[in-house]
């Protein structure tokens, strides 16, 4: 259900072809999920039966033709009941990287060390990627604040007024949840940074 839900939700924003479709998936820090390539295409196929997406070629230039990917009617409302139902539900999130820590007794303390310092690391460009994407948004939100501060209400008229005002809300509502987003994988990353630095100071005093 998530990923079918991920993928109408992309789709929602704009049309998009295959390659920037998975592009988004692969780079997007956002993204509370893992999609990949193979497993995305057979969701869209199956959704372009279901009726709720479709699929056209197209052709820019001299460049190859490529699908291009859009939602339907159908596939906005399933999105909308797909939204309803994963907030109503919560089975319980899953964990499969920390299978390994309950075993790490069949380990020697130096090789468990080793491999914990290499996941430290894994763990710590993760969380570098999520804080850099952080900078750009509230950089942006302090740019849009100090418009509106700067700008004279005499200077548009009322319809163009409430146009950008009402664009501007929906882009400030996206950031926001974005940043909400970022906010909750920064502090879990940094948690299990912690824990592991824990661990790992425990398995230095045995080797000390």
């Amino acid at each position: 259900m998530e990923k079918k839900l991920l993928l109408l939700g992309i789709l929602r924003k704009q049309d998009m072809h295959g390659y920037l479709l998975n592009h988004m998936l692969d780079q997007d820090v956002t993204l509370p999920i893992t999609l990949k390539k193979s497993n995305a295409y057979k969701i869209l196929k199956t959704m372009e039966a279901d009726g709720w997406i479709t699929q056209r070629e197209e052709r820019h230039g001299n460049r190859p033709f490529r699908q291009v990917y859009s939602i339907t009617k159908e596939g906005q409302n399933a999105f909308d009941d797909l939204v309803r139902k994963n907030l109503a539900d919560y089975p319980g999130p899953e964990f499969p990287s920390l299978v390994a820590y309950k075993y790490l007794e069949g380990l020697s303390a130096r090789e468990s060390l080793e491999l914990l310092e290499n996941r430290r690391e894994k763990i710590a460009s993760r969380l570098e990627e999520i804080n850099s994407a952080i900078s750009p948004i509230q950089d942006m939100q302090t740019a849009k604040l100090d418009k509106h501060r700067d700008l004279s209400l005499n200077d548009v008229d009322d319809k163009s007024k409430l146009d950008a005002n009402n664009l501007e809300g929906k882009q400030d509502s996206t950031q926001n949840l974005s940043m909400d987003i970022l906010d909750f994988l920064s502090n879990y990353y940094t948690g299990e940074i912690d824990w592991i630095d824990e661990l790992i100071y425990g398995l230095r005093g045995k080797l000390s």
